[in-house]
C-alpha cells in the first residue's frame, strides 16, 4: 500500500492521490489537518522486531504495509521570530 499524508488542498498531494488512483495503485491518503487528538502513532520495538502503527480517525493503518511513502506535510514545525 502507498500511504500519502500531507494537505488535501495542496497541487501536489492531489496529484499523487490522482495519479495513485488511475495507476490502481493501493493507496491510503491522510489528511494533515484532519488529525485529531485521538490519532496517533504507536511504535513496538523489541529486541528483535519492530513495528509501527497509525491510527487515524478511528481506523489503523499497518505502516509495515506500506510499500511506499509520500509525506508532504505543511506549516509543521513552522517556527516564530521572537
Amino acid at each position: 500500500m502507498f500511504l500519502i499524508f500531507g494537505c488535501g488542498d495542496d497541487s501536489c498531494i492531489e496529484m499523487a492521490v490522482t495519479a495513485a488512483r488511475e495507476l490502481g495503485i493501493s493507496h491510503r491518503f491522510v489528511d494533515q489537518r484532519t488529525l485529531g487528538d485521538d490519532d496517533a502513532l504507536h511504535l513496538r520495538i523489541g529486541s528483535r522486531s519492530f513495528s509501527a502503527e497509525l491510527t487515524v480517525g478511528g481506523g489503523a493503518i499497518d505502516l509495515g504495509a506500506c510499500t511506499a511513502v509520500y509525506a508532504r506535510a505543511l506549516g509543521v514545525g513552522a517556527t516564530e521570530s521572537v
